[in-house]
Order: structure tokens, then C-alpha cells, then sequence
């Protein structure tokens, strides 16, 4: 095992409390699914962890089959136990062991985030999505309106992390207690850019609150400061549509270019 793979173990052996609840996150990207694809033979389930999103998502969209890659054994075996036709593999690096077009959906939640060249994941995002398919992507958003009043205070923005072990840079309350692996946080902007270099155009966009990113898992890996600062964060939510420049995280969907092929 890698020393990513045992991470993302301790990690996800860390979560598991947590790990398979259906947050608002998943459902709005379920939901976007809906209204942008009429149909779906297969879907991809990119950081499948233990199968909940590609099940949820598939189950959805009534798909006949379930994929999922995953780097975390551990999860990749609980996915397949529970019917996801899982394949550990290290997506930073490794290829896709599908063929071209093979999949009508993709969906990529909080993964390019943890990867050091996120350059190839999306090129084998853009090989793999069948023309007409649609692939849904969220990641953290750095100029989140919570990032940049912690930025004026001194503070490292939140969803952002000094190393891959430890969580500084903040007040004490404020940290979480281990790192999620975070390295690169992008702004819409960059997410849109970096889209349209891999061929891969946005037919929707918009932003997800930190309870829609999060949904119940603070309580396993928080200080009570912390989960007091979250219910602060969605009541002020909740009072203005997240516009995607602004919201904790970004939500977009994706179809594929030919590229003359």
C-alpha cells in the first residue's frame, strides 16, 4: 500500500461514522443529473470511497451498472461488497481501466482537491465520458465569502491545510482535528479555466453551502467551537443563494468536447 492508500484508510477508518450519509451536497448533484441527462447506461463514481454516492447517484438515474475507482482498499472493498464494481487505483497517476466514452456519467465529488496533478484526472474524465454524457465536479472554493474574513484575520482559509498531517494556521477551536489532504483549492474561475484546457465544457454551474458539503460529519471530527461556528455559517446561508464566487463550495456540470475526434 502506498503511502497515500494508507492515508486515505485512516482517513476514511477515521469518517466512517459519517461516510455514508446522504449530505445535500450529493443530492443536489443528483439532482442536477436529473434535470441535465435524459438517460444512463452506466456511471463512474471517481473517489467512490465506501459505494454510498454511486449507489445513491445510480440508483437515481437507474443506471444497469455502478463503477467506482478508489485509492483506500478498506473502502474499495466495502463499495464492492455493497455491488460497486470497484477498482483501486491511485487516479493522480494511474489511467482508467475503461474504454473511451464508456460512461454516460461521471461524478467527481471533493476529489481534485487531494491531487497533485489534477491535469490528468480530467484528461481521463474527458476520454472516458461518452459524448452526450455528463459529468458532475465539486471542490472546495478558496474565495469562499467564510475564506476571505478568515484572510483579513490572519487565519489560513478554511478547506485548506499547511501539510498533510497537520491542520494550523487557525485559532485552536477552529482547527479540525486531522487533515483531509488537501492541496490544491481553486477559486470558480481557475475550476472554469482548467475545464475548457481538458475539453470540457460547463452547462451549469453554481455554489453548495458548508452544510450542503458537510452535512452531519463535523460531529466526529470537530471541537464543539467548531460546530457552533458551522450552525452560525448556515443560518447566514440561508438568508442568500450562494452565488458560486462566494459560496464554500462549487458545484459544476460538464460535457465532453469532441476535439474533432
Amino acid at each position: 500500500m502506498s503511502d497515500t492508500a494508507g492515508f486515505y484508510d485512516r482517513l476514511g477508518d477515521a469518517e466512517a461514522e459519517t461516510s455514508d450519509e446522504i449530505i445535500p451536497r450529493l443530492v443536489k448533484a443528483g439532482s442536477v443529473f436529473r434535470r441535465r441527462l435524459v438517460s444512463a447506461k452506466r456511471i463512474l463514481d471517481v473517489g467512490c470511497g465506501r459505494g454510498t454516492s454511486g449507489l445513491y447517484l445510480g440508483q437515481l438515474l437507474q443506471v444497469e451498472e455502478t463503477y467506482g475507482v478508489e485509492i483506500s482498499p478498506s473502502n474499495a472493498q466495502v463499495a464492492a461488497q455493497r455491488g460497486v464494481r470497484t477498482v483501486v487505483l491511485d487516479v493522480d497517476r494511474e489511467a482508467l481501466p475503461f474504454e473511451d466514452s464508456w460512461f454516460d456519467a461521471i461524478f467527481c465529488g471533493e476529489v481534485t482537491e487531494h491531487l497533485v496533478d489534477p491535469d490528468h484526472l480530467l484528461g481521463e474524465i474527458h476520454r472516458t465520458l461518452a459524448p452526450g454524457g455528463l459529468c458532475v465536479l465539486t471542490t472546495p472554493n478558496l474565495a469562499a465569502w467564510q475564506n476571505r474574513i478568515a484572510l483579513m484575520l490572519g487565519w489560513q482559509p478554511f478547506n485548506t491545510e499547511a501539510t498533510l498531517y497537520h491542520v494550523v494556521g487557525r485559532p485552536r477551536f477552529l482547527q479540525y482535528r486531522e487533515s483531509h489532504g488537501h492541496l490544491r483549492v481553486l477559486i470558480y474561475k481557475a475550476v472554469r479555466d482548467v475545464l475548457a484546457i481538458h475539453g470540457l465544457s460547463i452547462v451549469e454551474a453554481g455554489g453548495v453551502t458548508m452544510h450542503d458539503c458537510l452535512g452531519g460529519r463535523l460531529r466526529a471530527s470537530a471541537s464543539l467551537h467548531l460546530r457552533l461556528l458551522r450552525s452560525v455559517l448556515s443560518v447566514v446561508d440561508s438568508l442568500r443563494k450562494p452565488a458560486r464566487s462566494l459560496s464554500w463550495g462549487i458545484l459544476v456540470a460538464v460535457s465532453k468536447e469532441t476535439r474533432g475526434e
